[in-house]
């Protein structure tokens, strides 16, 4: 199972029990595909960006779950057939990659990646972006 994020758009005329009615159905839905909810963080209403089925203002659900990648599928379809959900998207979060631990280097091996660090780096000038004294001079 992959870890999703579901955002939703519910329209602003809904009460508040009505929202919750909404949400109960979409976790209950993720539930039914196998899936488990792990979080749910409701916005409440907030101004649209543009005009999204006549509406200017819309309620905001952010619901985190994990599902099979073909329940996904279902789930979105489900979440079409939703009249109250105006908008709707689903992200796949990605695994975080903790960095592989690296073995501590002798006293030799450090004191030479010492030794490369402290090198200036070699600079090479485009024509005309220098000035007298050889320095980078950008224009």
């Amino acid at each position: 199972m992959n870890q999703y994020e579901l955002a939703v758009v519910i329209k602003p005329t809904l009460s508040e029990d009505e929202v919750k009615v909404v949400v109960d159905r979409v976790k209950t839905r993720v539930g039914e595909l196998g899936g488990e909810i792990d979080g749910v963080n409701v916005w409440g209403k907030r101004r649209l960006a543009y005009v999204i089925r006549k509406q200017t203002e819309g309620i905001y659900v952010f619901l985190n779950f994990r599902l099979s990648p073909d329940a996904v599928k279902e789930m979105v379809r489900f979440i079409h057939l939703n009249e109250e959900i105006i908008r709707h998207i689903v992200v796949k979060e990605e695994k975080k990659v903790t960095p592989v631990s690296q073995e501590p280097q002798s006293s030799a091996q450090t004191s030479a990646v010492t030794e490369e660090k402290n090198e200036e780096p070699a600079v090479t000038a485009v024509p005309g972006t220098t000035s007298g004294d050889g320095s980078a001079n950008p224009q």
